[in-house]
């Protein structure tokens, strides 16, 4: 669609190879539909913010669960605690840890992945 759209548009006394006009009018589409997409999201999320709930994951129902938890290294848990229990960003982890955010991202996934085979 966008290439249609590039060779209708395309000014060759611009200056500019077609490729790279070409290359541009893709990567503009691909931003436009992935900034509707969010746009959309956040309608569709609107929920109203939930509150930290204090305390900790020895307060949690469930035997198995509270038992998977405390199996976790004393980073992994602490990471859980920061992120779900005391309501902290990746990104204030990540600068307490010195690392990026993407690694605290990646880290909490591979995290609860492992809770879920656990309870499995």
């Amino acid at each position: 669609m966008a290439s249609v759209a590039a060779r209708g548009t395309f000014r060759a006394d611009r200056n500019v190879p077609f490729h790279l006009y070409l290359r541009m009018c893709i990567l503009g589409r691909a931003l436009a539909r992935h900034r509707a997409e969010w746009r959309h999201a956040r309608r569709l999320s609107a929920l109203p913010a939930v509150e930290p709930q204090g305390g900790g994951p020895d307060d949690l129902p469930g035997e198995d669960l509270r038992a998977a938890l405390a199996r976790l290294s004393g980073r992994d848990r602490d990471l859980l605690e920061r992120l779900f229990w005391k309501g902290e960003s990746e990104l204030r982890i990540a600068e307490r840890y010195g690392v990026s955010q993407q690694a605290i991202s990646k880290r909490k996934l591979a995290v609860i992945a492992a809770l879920r085979r656990r309870l499995a």
